[in-house]
């Protein structure tokens, strides 16, 4: 300590039991100084600043502990900021359900004097197996043991935009729930880099959902959102490759440009879009239910095609294992299987009972 700056190359503190905070520490520590430091056992000034930092919440034990009781005897600053600051929920790196890495966090005093308030610009944050997150800005309140979220702005990409806003604070008891708000945001992001994005991609609009968080388990975290995407290609599976092989038509084993409603959850269990309706106009419908658990896929799906493909006549199919046209699409139910890396199901099996020989359409140019 000078007289006029107080200097630190780290500091850590550790909570051994208690609330949320279980360990946090700072790195490339400067704080100017007020002259009344010296006239008081507590060092005072404007702002104290870290390098970086880390922090590193675990599941609380019921009980309230105060983020700082021994600091604030000794540090009284208007703004305590890290331009490099690092958060993680769990013990396990690998495994953190929340992850924030590389943003710049300022703390000051509660509005009503007590408490902190947070304010946090760039940097990225990550949660569950969504895509990395680009952070715009974010603010919340730290009191009484508990965190209440009032908003965070994140973006995926160029364009794509979440909004988080906190419904019931983060605490020692019971879950706390978030709003989610997404505007143009990557399908396949949604729906995990490494999971089912890596066969359905699109842009995403979802005007409310339900995150919610117990953080008394690790593996607690929710997510229900109904959602509205547009631009949506599907890739990879059986069902696809078999259709444009009946039909001769090459633009049916990666169909884009298609629009598609449904409900995304998700768990640390599993992945699932519920109630979902995807329709390329004019060539193709797929609704029902799917699921990923384990990398493994699972689900029962209709698939639609256009009458005028698929009826030999005004009451036969081509193939009967699809129905009569009904609303002018002919159906079949197909159940899912396989992995994410070779996803199956039992389209062909259900064409077995099909007459060998067929009449079709001629063939068409690509994408009509």
């Amino acid at each position: 300590v000078s007289p006029m700056k107080a200097k630190a190359k780290s500091v850590n503190l550790n909570w051994s039991t208690g609330g949320l905070v279980r360990m946090l520490s700072l790195s490339g520590i400067e704080a100017p100084l007020q002259v009344t430091s010296f006239l008081n056992s507590r060092l005072e000034g404007r702002e104290v600043y870290a390098q970086s930092g880390m922090m590193t919440l675990e599941p609380p034990d019921g009980t309230i502990t105060p983020l700082a009781r021994k600091v604030e005897q000794l540090l009284d600053f208007g703004s305590y900021r890290c331009s490099q600051f690092d958060l993680r929920y769990g013990a396990d790196n690998e495994a953190s359900g929340l992850s924030i890495r590389g943003s710049e966090l300022t703390a000051r005093t509660g509005e009503d004097g007590e408490g902190l308030r947070f304010n946090a610009t760039g940097g990225f944050v990550n949660f569950g197996n969504w895509g990395e997150l680009k952070i715009d800005h974010g603010l919340g309140d730290w009191k009484d043991g508990t965190f209440n979220l009032v908003s965070l702005f994140a973006r995926s990409g160029d364009v794509g935009e979440v909004i988080f806003k906190g419904v019931k604070p983060l605490g020692p008891e019971g879950a706390a729930v978030f709003d989610v708000r997404l505007e143009k945001f990557p399908f396949g992001d949604l729906l995990g880099v490494d999971s089912l994005g890596t066969l359905i991609g699109g842009e995403v609009d979802a005007p409310s959902g339900s995150l919610s968080f117990d953080p008394r388990r690790e593996d607690s975290a929710q997510v229900e959102m109904p959602y509205t995407a547009r631009n949506v290609s599907i890739q990879g599976f059986r069902f696809l490759s078999g259709l444009a092989s009946i039909l001769r038509k090459d633009h049916y084993a990666n169909p884009e440009g298609g629009t598609m409603t449904g409900i995304f959850k998700w768990d640390r269990e599993q992945l699932r879009i519920e109630d979902f309706k995807y329709e390329m106009r004019f060539h193709l419908k797929v609704e029902g239910n799917l699921a990923v658990k384990d990398e493994e896929l699972s689900g029962t799906i209709r698939v639609g095609v256009p009458e005028d493909l698929m009826m030999r006549t005004a009451t036969e199919t081509r193939y009967p294992s699809f129905s009569v046209a009904r609303q002018g699409y002919c159906w079949m139910d197909v159940q899912l299987s396989g992995t994410l890396e070779q996803p199956n199901d039992d389209f062909f099996q259900k064409l077995e009972a099909s007459p060998v020989n067929q009449k079709f359409p001629p063939a068409s140019k690509e994408g009509e």
